[in-house]
C-alpha cells in the first residue's frame, strides 16, 4: 500500500512511491513568544529576574555584581549598582546555573540588603509566583575585591553565591496523519520525531484514523518527522 505522510494538511502525492522509505524530513520550526512584565521583554525559553540592592550604610563606592551563566558558559549581567537603592531586571536562560561575583573598589564589606527574584509570568509554564533565587540581608563579606571589569576571563574574583533558574518554556504537541493516495487511513505506521535533545528521538505509532501524535515537546527547538 502506498501512502505519505501529511502534517497539519491533506495534501496527496501523485506517484505510486513508497514515501515512508525515502523518509522524507519534515521540519518544524516551534516558536512561541510572549510579551513579559518589566523593563524586557523574555523569549519562551528564558527567566526573567529582578535585582534589587539597598546600600545599608554611607560606603557607596563601586558596590558591583557579575552574573555568569555556567551551564552555557557565558557571562550575562555586569554593572556597578551606583546608586543607594538599585533595581533591575533581566532576561536569563531557563533551567540553568549562574554564578555570582561581588564587587568593591574599597574592598569592604557589603552592608546591605541585596536580592535575586524569580519574576512569575502568567504567560509561560513556570513556578506561579514570585520566588527569591538569592537573598543576603546586612552584612556581607567581599573583602579584598577591587573595582569590577566587564567581559573578562573570571580570575580572583569574589564569587558570592551560586542559583538556578526554573524552567519555564510550555511544551508543544506535534501532530500529523498518514494516508494512501486515495485519501484513505493507514493504520499502525511507526513515527519517530528526532531532535537535539537527550531524551530523543521519541517513536509512536498511528492509530485507526492514521493520525499520530508527539504530546509534551519542548519548545524552540526543530524537529525532524520520519515516517
Amino acid at each position: 500500500m502506498n501512502y505519505n505522510q501529511s502534517i497539519s494538511t491533506n495534501s496527496l502525492v501523485p506517484d505510486g512511491v513508497i514515501h515512508y522509505k525515502f523518509l522524507y524530513v519534515f521540519l518544524i520550526l516551534l516558536i512561541s513568544s510572549f510579551s513579559n512584565r518589566g523593563s524586557g521583554q523574555c523569549s519562551s525559553t528564558e527567566v526573567q529576574v529582578e535585582i534589587y540592592f539597598e546600600i545599608l550604610n554611607s560606603n557607596l563606592d563601586g558596590e558591583a555584581i557579575k552574573v555568569i551563566d555556567i551551564t552555557n558558559d557565558l557571562e550575562v549581567y555586569c554593572k556597578e549598582f551606583g546608586t543607594a537603592v538599585f533595581v533591575d531586571t533581566i532576561c536569563i536562560s531557563e533551567n540553568a546555573s549562574f554564578n555570582l561575583y561581588g564587587y568593591d573598589n574599597l574592598g569592604e564589606n557589603w552592608r546591605s540588603n541585596f536580592r535575586i527574584t524569580y519574576l512569575n509570568d502568567s504567560n509561560n509554564c513556570g513556578p506561579t509566583s514570585d520566588s527569591l533565587l538569592f537573598i543576603t540581608i546586612d552584612q556581607f563579606t567581599v573583602n579584598g575585591m577591587g573595582q569590577i571589569q566587564c567581559d573578562v576571563p573570571i580570575d580572583n574574583d569574589r564569587l558570592i553565591a551560586i542559583f538556578n533558574t526554573p524552567s519555564v518554556s510550555c511544551p508543544v504537541s506535534i501532530s500529523g496523519q498518514i494516508k494512501t493516495f486515495t485519501d484513505q487511513p493507514v493504520e499502525n505506521v511507526t513515527v519517530v520525531a528526532n531532535t537535539n535533545n537527550p531524551n530523543y528521538p521519541s517513536t509512536v505509532f498511528s492509530d485507526i484514523d492514521g493520525e499520530y501524535e508527539f504530546g509534551d515537546n519542548p519548545s524552540g527547538l526543530d524537529y525532524e518527522i520520519e515516517p
